[in-house]
């Protein structure tokens, strides 16, 4: 219709059908572009409101993307927590805390992540200074002395000189 109206002569009905075609279009519309570029032949003047609507939409479909990007991080953080969530509980310590690591590179300063991580290491040098013992023990008991000795010290040296 509004080719049909710029063809009989009437500018103003051809630029409202334009107007309503490029107003009603989806941004990736040819039709749609091709409207408002007919619309700034018609009426130069149109083109600051065609640029004011093209760098609104842009700006929604940034926003929306920015949207869709955080919720994936936040999404694939918790999934790396929960994975090491399930791993510390079943003891897997090492495993846990390369899972707890995934998930902060997703959400560098997530504070539940860095706590469940604080703890896993901890039970993890606990773990690690039960069997050094245990070792030192075993050692002692068989009469080697020099190898208990070992391994209280190398027990000494895994345990932090501050709690974190």
């Amino acid at each position: 219709l509004a080719y049909l109206c710029l063809n009989q002569g009437d500018e103003s009905r051809a630029f409202e059908y334009f107007r309503q075609r490029y107003e009603r279009a989806d941004p990736s519309d040819p039709w749609g572009q091709k409207a408002g570029e007919e619309l700034i032949k018609i009426r130069p003047e149109y083109r600051n409101r065609i640029i004011t609507k093209q760098a609104q939409r842009l700006g929604q479909e940034l926003i929306q993307s920015s949207r869709e990007q955080f919720d994936n991080r936040i999404r694939r953080a918790q999934e790396h927590h929960i994975a090491g969530e399930k791993l510390a509980a079943r003891q897997k310590y090492d495993q846990a805390i390369e899972e707890f690591d995934q998930a902060l590179q997703w959400t560098p300063e997530n504070p539940k992540v860095i706590r469940a991580r604080q703890k896993t290491m901890s039970q993890l040098r606990q773990r690690d200074a039960e069997e050094q013992l245990d070792r030192a023990m075993q050692s002692l008991r068989a009469g080697d002395t020099r190898s208990a000795k070992s391994e209280i010290q190398k027990t000494l040296a895994t345990i932090p000189d501050e709690s974190f």
